[in-house]
């Protein structure tokens, strides 16, 4: 088979290039590992960001702690400006996020005394069923197959085809080999490998939250054309409540304040509410040599009634597991995953 673009995986960002590559006239053919696209978007809260002129690029510069190019954070942010408009162009519409103030568990703006302060907005996709997420991947789904863009689904990318001075030429996806002008990899990250997450993630023992096919095999083709990794040390994740009845762990936010974490010997080790929500688990990264311990896991998160009803703990990320969390988490307690008692002590 012959295409002058493939793109291997069919989340957001998978989708976006077959439709940038479709609208400059080149043949597209997609595909993707798993059965149905997506990626991690449906999982997610499905936020549209942008930082306004002219703090943008020194607030990603502050983000970034000034280890990414200038040029590359200009392209960045060049970007972030474009994509409401271009949304709009696909037939899609969106709405400013405004949440209450002082909502927990995700205050906003993100990082308020970095450069571009509490100017920073935050957009979702408009209208659209289930979660913000879904939301706008279905716009982009929508804009895919109006296009009769070809989506190869249950066909993982295995490697990349590469000529006599190393140029690439196609990629082997499933049994086939497809050659192509251009790859574009948009496989998703590297989070549900066991190995790679080991060597990357300094917050161990992780588990992926999000889509099961984000097993770094983007990374692995890439680096078989001769790239060098970049930023593996960027990561953001949750505390995460882990149940045998289903695969994936269930990420956990409070929506009320009155919790406290504990690790596995019962001592506090963070700053509950002082995180940024993505950020939280570098509270186990930050525990001083004079202090008795270092944070164990498994640990306890303890909370008070006021905390149970103010929201369910599982909700504000998505999970691919076939479970709905209850509002008020009584359900949760009646299967026993939340226990009941008299006092902290207890």
């Amino acid at each position: 088979m012959k295409a002058d673009v493939v793109v291997a995986g069919y989340g957001p960002a998978g989708a976006c290039a077959a439709i940038a590559a479709h609208d400059v006239g080149r043949s597209v053919v997609v595909v993707e590992s798993a059965a149905r696209g997506g990626g991690n978007a449906r999982y997610s809260g499905g936020f549209l960001f942008d930082v306004p002129e002219p703090a943008d690029v020194e607030h990603l510069d502050a983000l970034c702690f000034g280890r990414t190019d200038r040029a590359v954070l200009e392209a960045y942010a060049t970007g972030l400006h474009g994509i409401d408009p271009w949304l709009r162009s696909l037939g899609g519409d969106t709405a400013p996020f405004d949440p209450p103030p002082g909502r927990l568990p995700a205050p906003f703006p993100s990082w308020p005394h970095f450069p571009a302060g509490k100017t920073i907005r935050y957009r979702t996709v408009a209208g659209g069923t289930g979660r913000r997420g879904e939301a706008l991947w279905d716009l982009l789904d929508a804009a895919v197959r109006a296009r009769d863009i070809p989506v190869r689904f249950d066909t993982a990318a295995r490697r990349l085809v590469l000529d006599e001075d190393g140029g690439v030429t196609g990629l082997v996806a499933g049994d086939e080999m497809i050659s192509a002008g251009g790859v574009v990899l948009a496989c998703g990250g590297f989070e549900a490998d066991a190995g790679l997450a080991d060597a990357y993630l300094p917050l161990g023992p992780s588990w992926p939250v999000g889509h099961p096919g984000n097993t770094g095999a983007g990374l692995r083709m890439a680096q078989q054309a001769g790239a060098a990794l970049w930023h593996m040390y960027g990561c953001f994740g949750w505390f995460a409540f882990r149940t045998p009845e289903f695969p994936a762990p269930f990420a956990l936010d409070f929506f009320g304040a009155s919790h406290l974490l504990v690790d596995g010997d019962g001592h506090r080790f963070a700053d509950e509410t002082g995180y940024e929500v993505h950020d939280r688990l570098r509270a186990l990264l930050t525990y001083l040599p004079r202090n008795p311990n270092r944070p164990r896991l498994p640990g306890w998160a303890v909370f008070d009634e006021a905390a149970r009803r103010a929201g369910p703990l599982n909700g504000l990320l998505g999970t691919p597991n076939d479970y709905t969390w209850s509002p008020d988490n009584s359900a949760e307690v009646d299967r026993g995953w939340i226990v009941s008692a008299g006092g902290p002590a207890e």
